[in-house]
């Protein structure tokens, strides 16, 4: 009786005990509810797909109960065609049984980009251009010109390329350009600087012998 007499004489008390009693029963509810919400006791770590093919990324989520679908199609030079790129949730998540994991694969054609216009520009200007339009510069060929380093042409695979073209992503392009002399013989030579040293290897050997 005397608590009770306490707390009536202390409403403040008696109002502070019911606020805590409240709360406690609110957050064993919260808790409660997140358990029954989340199926406690059934969730899985999601796996690392990136870098596996559609088959093995289906295989791997199959023996953790959960299943995949594909979101989107991107290209990447740095991962294998028709290999998981990006994945949602992350690795390491925990989900539910039977959770859909989606997936972003790596295409597995290269797409298409447009040849920028080359001739005329300085050689420094070309290679600038063709990289900025995700192609690469595989070979630089010396032409008989007297316009040094001008780009006179450009090829691809053996086919000469010009503005608007398309072409694979990373394709090779070769870039025909001004010799600054139209001496055959010394654009030979500028083609094959190795042909250049070794002939003055043997010149030298042949004076010093």
């Amino acid at each position: 009786m005397k608590i009770i007499d306490f707390f009536k004489r202390h409403r403040f008390l008696k109002h502070l005990l019911f606020v805590l009693v409240v709360a406690c029963l609110l957050v064993f509810g919260l808790f409660w509810w997140l358990d029954v919400y989340t199926r406690h006791g059934e969730s899985e770590v999601v796996p690392d797909l990136q870098g596996l093919s559609l088959s093995e990324a289906t295989s791997a989520l199959a023996s953790h109960q959960l299943s995949l679908s594909v979101y989107d199609s991107v290209y990447s030079r740095t991962a294998k065609p028709g290999t998981v790129v990006e994945q949602n949730p992350k690795p390491g998540e925990l989900v539910k049984h039977g959770r859909k994991i989606y997936v972003s694969i790596n295409s597995i054609n290269r797409p298409l980009v447009v040849v920028p216009d080359l001739e005329d520009l300085s050689l420094r200007q070309a290679r600038v251009a063709v990289e900025g339009a995700e192609l690469v510069v595989a070979d630089v060929v010396y032409c008989a010109s007297k316009y040094k380093d001008l780009v006179l042409s450009a090829e691809s695979n053996g086919r000469k390329i010009g503005h608007g073209d398309r072409l694979p992503v990373g394709s090779p392009v070769r870039l025909n350009v001004g010799a600054g002399t139209t001496d055959n013989e010394e654009v030979y030579y500028m083609n094959h600087p190795e042909l250049r040293d070794q002939l003055g290897d043997e010149i030298e050997s042949k004076i010093n012998f």
